[in-house]
């Protein structure tokens, strides 16, 4: 899959620090996110298929990796139907690399966690795509790190389906 190459982003202008973006700036950054997304599945797609798994059960090991969640808040930090995760999660409990166990703080409900395989999978899964965001790091820069760093954190954080505060 032959990929563009990376749009060119404007650029700030020389002063004191911008708290807002022009509606082109940020659409350009969208672009960009997109980019972003395909050059990582294009660095993963070998180790995926080696490992048979669709993108969909890959992104669920990748939340699970950062935290357990519920049926419903999985579904929801990932913006897919509680059906079409169900599916998703049996599957990879059948493989035995996310295991359902009643959540401690309330034993009515079942919390999805990875399995020490499931872990061990994702490692080798994401190692392509790891490589491929370090080299992008290394060539950004520190205070450009901290500053992608702060805005993914801020994304991440924001209310909404896929976001923190409402979830």
């Amino acid at each position: 899959m032959a990929l563009n190459p990376i749009r060119t982003l404007p650029t700030a202008q020389p002063g004191p620090t911008r708290l807002y973006l022009r509606d082109e700036e940020l659409v350009a950054g969208i672009a960009a996110f997109f980019d972003v997304e395909a050059r990582l599945k294009a660095a993963g797609e070998a180790a995926r298929a080696t490992h048979e798994l669709t993108w969909g059960q890959v992104r669920a090991l990748l939340a699970l990796s950062q935290a357990p969640d519920t049926v419903m808040g999985l579904a929801f930090r990932l913006s897919v139907t509680k059906q079409a995760l169900t599916r998703t999660l049996e599957e990879l409990e059948s493989r035995g690399l996310v295991a359902r166990t009643a959540d401690p703080r309330d034993r009515r409900r079942r919390q999805t966690t990875l399995t020490p395989a499931g872990s061990q999978l994702l490692m080798s899964l994401t190692a392509p795509m790891r490589q491929t965001l370090a080299a992008a790091y290394r060539a950004a820069g520190g205070e450009a790190v901290a500053g992608c760093d702060r805005l993914v954190a801020a994304l991440v954080r924001l209310p909404g389906p896929g976001g923190g505060a409402g979830s």
